[in-house]
């Protein structure tokens, strides 16, 4: 599907990549994050081979310095949202009341502090996101990649999660990876 692609992501750009369904926007992300290998061609994160970075320094990678916020959330219905936002706190082994103080900062600046004892499926679309947004930038990553984050969000809630990204990149320096379909959403982004 992927083919005569070269471009680089530097540090704190946010950058858009536009498709329609079926080009392979979401392929190209997953080859990015180091969730599938690419069949051919070469992959750099920070300079190194992406096909070289194995083990425990690729997962560390996947759960500290690189977040995915996906179209469908992925959020675990058997888990308050206070505890969704935490897990990579917990698979990363961090102190835990650390990581509750850090929870509770997080869902205040994304302004869902009041859903934290709350389930997934006792959300609105734009409420999981917040959370799956949250989930994602606990370990305060240096790179997002979205993968048609506001697919399933009315254009109200769609603003504010953009406006949530722009925030991060301009503000925190973020760099973000955003596919998309749509013109309007790539509109948010500094680079097309």
């Amino acid at each position: 599907v992927l083919k005569g692609i070269s471009f680089q992501v530097h540090k704190g750009e946010f950058i858009s990549i536009m498709g329609s369904s079926g080009c392979g926007k979401t392929t190209l992300l997953k080859i990015i994050g180091m969730l599938n290998e690419p069949s051919k061609g070469t992959v750099l994160y920070k300079g190194k081979n992406i096909q070289e970075i194995y083990g425990e320094n690729l997962a560390r990678i996947r759960r500290t310095e690189i977040a995915f916020v996906f179209q469908d959330y992925y959020l675990m219905n058997s888990l308050t949202v206070k505890d969704n936002i935490m897990l990579p706190l917990i698979l990363n082994e961090n102190d835990l009341k650390e990581g509750i103080k850090s929870v509770r900062k997080i869902a205040a600046e994304f302004g869902i502090s009041n859903l934290l004892d709350k389930y997934p499926y006792e959300l609105s679309g734009g409420e999981k996101q917040r959370t799956a947004i949250c989930r994602a930038m606990i370990e305060n990553p240096e790179l997002i990649l979205a993968d048609e984050p506001t697919g399933n969000l009315d254009s109200k809630n769609s603003h504010e999660i953009l406006s949530l990204f722009k925030e991060l990149n301009e503000k925190e320096g973020v760099s973000i990876l955003m596919v998309t379909h749509d013109s309007k959403i790539a509109s948010y982004s500094s680079k097309l």
